[in-house]
C-alpha cells in the first residue's frame, strides 16, 4: 500500500481556480500553492476561466516554493460548455494565447472546431460537470458523447485525457460513466478537484463571490452557482480514498507532459 508521502508523490492537482478567475474563486494564488507545497505535491495547475492573468504570479510563488508551475486555463466553448487546457510548450503557449483572445472578444467565441485547430502543444482535458462529454452522459446520449471523445483523441492524440471528478452525490454515477467511456476508447481517465477554494468551511466564500456574479441574494439560486457539493482543496490522502493510488499517478503522467516555462 502507498504511504501517505507516496501518494501525495503522485499526486498533481490539475484543475484549480485562484482569485483570476473573476467572482468564481475564493483562493488566492499564494493559498493554492502553500497548501499544495504543505500536501507534499511535486508540481500544481493553475486553470483560471478563460484566463492567464495570474499565470506570472503564480510561476514565481511555485518556483519559490518548490512546487513546478503548470499553465492552463478552463476555456469556455461558444455552447458555454467547458474544457481544460495545459501548456506542453511554447507552441502550446502561443496556441492558448490565441484560444483566450477569442473568448474574451466580443465578437467572437471559441468552438470545438476552433481547440481542435490550435491542438498543437496542449494537453486536453474533457472538462468538468459542464464540460460538454460529462454534459452528454448526464443526459443519456452516450453514443454522442463517445463521437465528441473519438474526435478530440484524434486531434489531440496521447494529449487528451478524461477528467474524473467527485464533488456531489450524483458524481459517483458520473464517474462511472467518464470511466467507462475512457476504457472503451483507450482514453486514460485523470482525477482532477475542480478547486474553488482552500478548506471545506470556505464553501461560504465562494458562494458569496458566486453571489456577486450572478447578482443574486446568498440564498437564491442561478444556474450560474453551485448547489451543495464539496470543491475544496483535497489533500493527496482524501484524493486516494475517491480514486484510488493508480488513478492518481496518471495526474503526474499529465504533469511530465507539460514542459513549458514562462
Amino acid at each position: 500500500m502507498d504511504s501517505p508521502r507516496a501518494r501525495s508523490n503522485i499526486y498533481v492537482p490539475l484543475h484549480t481556480h485562484s482569485a483570476y478567475s473573476l467572482l468564481d474563486s475564493a483562493c488566492r494564488i499564494q493559498d493554492l500553492v502553500s497548501t499544495a507545497a504543505s500536501f507534499g505535491c511535486p508540481a500544481l495547475a493553475l486553470t483560471d476561466r478563460d484566463s492567464l492573468a495570474g499565470s506570472v504570479e503564480f510561476s514565481a510563488a511555485c518556483r519559490a516554493a518548490g512546487l513546478r508551475p503548470l499553465i492552463g486555463a478552463e476555456v469556455t466553448l461558444s455552447d458555454l460548455s467547458h474544457l481544460t487546457l495545459l501548456v506542453a510548450d511554447d507552441k502550446g503557449y502561443s496556441n492558448l494565447c490565441r484560444i483566450l483572445s477569442r473568448t474574451s472578444s466580443g465578437s467572437f467565441a471559441t468552438s470545438l472546431r476552433e481547440i481542435i485547430f490550435h491542438a498543437d502543444g496542449l494537453v486536453l482535458l474533457s472538462g468538468c460537470r459542464r464540460g460538454g462529454i460529462p454534459a452528454l452522459l448526464m443526459s443519456g446520449r452516450i453514443a454522442q458523447a463517445e463521437e465528441v471523445a473519438r474526435k478530440l483523441a484524434d486531434a489531440f492524440e496521447e494529449r487528451f485525457f478524461i477528467e474524473i471528478f467527485h464533488h456531489l452525490p450524483t458524481d459517483v454515477t458520473l464517474k462511472a460513466r467518464l470511466i467507462e467511456l475512457a476504457n472503451r476508447l483507450s482514453i486514460t481517465p485523470v482525477p482532477t478537484p475542480n478547486i474553488h477554494y482552500i478548506r471545506p468551511g470556505e464553501f461560504v466564500l465562494w458562494q458569496a463571490v458566486a453571489s456577486v456574479r450572478t447578482l443574486t441574494l446568498m440564498n437564491q439560486n442561478h444556474p450560474e452557482k453551485t448547489v451543495g457539493g464539496d470543491y475544496h482543496f483535497r489533500s493527496p490522502d482524501e484524493m486516494a480514498d475517491l480514486f484510488g493510488p493508480e488513478q492518481l499517478r496518471a495526474t503526474l503522467a499529465v504533469a511530465q507532459r507539460c514542459r513549458f516555462e514562462l
